[in-house]
């Protein structure tokens, strides 16, 4: 997906939630999904009225299973049993949204270091699984339309309307942080009467517009006025955790790109991890015909083993991966200190560095100032490479 593409996705998130789809994805699929986006809006799990479950049944299991069964008999890699064993919402529904992200991910990784489809048929097959990869991770994030507000005793006091505007509705639209109203639904013991008003907030404690006695929060202006940057550095961050294998920021600029796929490979699960990861829940998917509870826990017990006690960073960990942009946009981290970074990885002469930087961004810069840039970069941003 290109640079502009993504800007284009970028702003419409801003006023509605969209799926995003990979380009060369098999048409049938894309187009279920298409359909599955225009009326998905008041759809939840928490829903009975409408129930996110029924509408995957309905539009999308059709498509996926249609086009399951017109891949080879013998392919290397299935995807994950959908279409055979199980329905693409009987996997979620049997084993959570989160793992069936992760089995897609390791599936879509195997896939791609072997030659048994032609080329063509490759490229269809991974983009497939990428979106269906994406959508799993999508529809985990999605929450109701509306929420009831219960007090102690869970009576209801009234009904919250959620903005589609922040479809990460738990968290801070300014940072890594839960915002209070998601801290206030999840405790209602912080019920306090006249306080209700300032907690019933879509930003956290320290991003709240006002202070507890009326006057503007000096963070807020502060971080409202890069919260453009910080979606792009988030959005980055997100695009590259899931392809960790490879530089896939989506930046539009192959520099970027380098940067983010080296800054974070000591963050996230080494390939041995991943292998021994995968192997694990590839076994339990061929020996079990039928995915129940106790199934669920042994492969989420399995990847926890692996993703729980390295500390390894992954898409899920939304909350780590948006206060990382915080970060970067706080401490002014621009894309010509990426790329600056990225350079002095291939090139150690700064002069190198400053030839090479000039001719990419078209103007003169000299070797005084590549240094001194250099100096100024926290070391947290810095990369090395042994």
């Amino acid at each position: 997906m290109t640079e502009s593409c993504w800007q284009e996705r970028l702003i419409e998130a801003r006023g509605a939630l969209f799926i995003e789809i990979d380009d060369g994805c098999n048409r049938q699929i894309a187009e279920a999904i298409k359909a599955f986006e225009d009326e998905w809006k008041p759809y939840s799990l928490e829903s009975k009225c409408y129930p996110l479950m029924g509408l995957i049944r309905r539009l999308l299991d059709p498509a996926i299973d249609d086009y399951v069964r017109s891949l080879p008999s013998n392919p290397p890699h299935k995807l994950c049993g959908i279409g055979i064993k199980h329905s693409f919402s009987g996997l979620l529904d049997q084993i959570g949204f989160e793992t069936t992200y992760r089995c897609l991910r390791e599936n879509i990784r195997r896939f791609e270091k072997s030659d048994y489809f032609s080329s063509e048929e490759g490229d269809e097959f991974i983009a497939t699984a990428s979106t269906l990869m994406f959508l799993a991770d999508q529809l985990r994030a999605k929450r109701p339309f509306r929420i009831p507000i219960k007090d102690e005793q869970q009576n209801p006091r009234g009904v919250y309307k959620r903005s589609v505007s922040n479809f990460w509705p738990e968290f801070c639209p300014l940072c890594g942080e839960i915002s209070e109203y998601q801290a206030f639904i999840s405790n209602p013991s912080m019920s306090k009467g006249e306080e209700d008003d300032l907690r019933l907030s879509q930003y956290c404690s320290s991003h709240r517009p006002r202070n507890s006695d009326g006057t503007w929060n000096p963070l807020y202006k502060q971080a409202i006025q890069s919260k453009e940057q910080f979606d792009i550095e988030f959005k980055r961050l997100l695009c590259q955790v899931s392809q960790p294998h490879k530089p896939n920021a989506m930046s539009g600029d192959e520099l970027i790109d380098e940067y983010f796929f080296y800054y974070l490979q000591d963050k996230m699960p080494t390939p041995e991890q991943i292998d021994d990861c995968w192997n694990s829940v590839q076994d339990i998917f061929a020996e079990q015909d039928r995915l129940d509870s106790a199934t669920y826990e042994l492969i989420n017990e399995r990847i926890s083993e692996i993703y729980g006690t390295s500390n390894a960073l992954e898409r899920m960990d939304i909350s780590q991966l948006r206060h990382m942009a915080r970060s970067m946009v706080d401490h002014r981290l621009t894309d010509r200190k990426k790329r600056i970074i990225a350079l002095s990885l291939r090139y150690s002469d700064k002069s190198t560095i400053a030839e090479k930087l000039s001719a990419f961004e078209e103007q003169t810069i000299s070797r005084q100032a590549v240094s001194k840039t250099l100096k100024s970069i926290r070391n947290q941003f810095m990369i090395y490479i042994n």
